[in-house]
């Protein structure tokens, strides 16, 4: 019995560990943004990458942030996972793209399961009551400063927010 209980234990805590991270604030957000753009979902494409499928998404670059040119027209990230002639890897929680939806993306440079900051807390879909997080928050303004939750700005405010919080915290 008691290896039962044993074996039992050990399933049930496996599963803490699938897809956890740990809250950010707006700052840890911004401040661990090393790509951060506004742009246009233009494709996404599952590669293999030695045997493991990726989903490619390209973006076209409508206003870049953070560690893009200034001139930059498109930019491509990986995520882990997706469909492939051969395999079928879905990750729970890991964000997906609609070609054409527009979105605001913090994002790190290396390739990562997600490359989104904070595994998808650095992702926000434009909606008709502004930026929407993955977890239905809408960027919002605390004052002057930017949050993760409240009544949501425009999408011309939430951005013109950005771009100086970006100028002050390069």
């Amino acid at each position: 019995m008691r290896r039962y209980i044993g074996f039992l234990i050990l399933i049930l805590g496996s599963f803490g560990y699938a897809t956890s991270y740990d809250a950010l604030s707006f700052d840890e957000l911004l401040a661990r943004a090393e790509v951060a753009f506004y742009g246009t979902v233009i494709s996404t494409t599952v590669i293999d990458q030695e045997g493991e499928p990726w989903t490619q998404v390209s973006f076209e670059v409508l206003e870049p942030f953070r560690g893009l040119e200034k001139d930059a027209s498109s930019f491509d990230l990986l995520f882990y996972g997706g469909q492939t002639e051969t395999v079928n890897k879905q990750i729970s929680l890991m964000p997906t793209f609609t070609t054409g939806e527009k979105v605001l993306v913090f994002a790190y440079k290396a390739q990562y399961y997600s490359p989104i900051v904070g595994f998808r807390q650095g992702l926000w879909r434009e909606t008709e009551n502004g930026f929407r997080g993955e977890t239905g928050d809408l960027l919002s303004l605390d004052g002057d400063t930017l949050v993760l939750k409240g009544a949501g700005l425009s999408p011309s405010d939430a951005l013109a927010s950005l771009k100086q919080a970006f100028e002050v915290k390069p």
